[in-house]
């Protein structure tokens, strides 16, 4: 049995770091994209939720001031 020579060893070396680097230099972006779409997500959904209580809100507000009955002067002031 012969062993590995060491240009085989190099290559196989720089073979790796190769794939290393393509790894890191395509996954550190990935993940900060991952990230980002995740937060905007999630501050989309609570964004969204806090003007849906606000409207909701303000139209309970608007329904109940308009359903209120007025005073006509033909009704008597008690």
């Amino acid at each position: 049995m012969t062993e590995q020579s060491k240009s085989d060893r190099l290559t196989l070396g720089v073979f790796v770091a190769g794939v290393l680097a393509i790894g890191c230099c395509a996954g550190i972006p990935l993940a900060a994209g991952a990230v980002v779409a995740i937060g905007g997500f999630a501050f989309g959904a609570i964004a969204f939720a806090v003007l849906l209580v606000l409207v909701g809100g303000l139209a309970l507000l608007r329904r109940r001031r308009h359903a209120c009955p007025s005073l006509t002067p033909s009704e008597p002031r008690s």
